[in-house]
């Protein structure tokens, strides 16, 4: 693998993370804890709908 893409993919990974702890955290305060697998599911849930409605 060539440099370029290794660090594709650890921006790619960063990305994602933090899409993921910010739509996490946007939500804590409707499930409490942002830790578990139903937190981050309903989450990504409101993150999708907030992208979807541009609200």
């Amino acid at each position: 693998m060539s440099v370029v893409t290794i660090a594709g993919l650890i921006g790619f990974m960063l990305c994602v993370l933090l899409i993921r702890v910010m739509g996490a955290r946007y939500d804590a305060s409707a499930n409490g804890s942002w830790l578990t697998d139903a937190g981050s599911e309903r989450a990504r849930m409101a993150t999708a709908r907030h992208a979807k409605t541009g609200e």
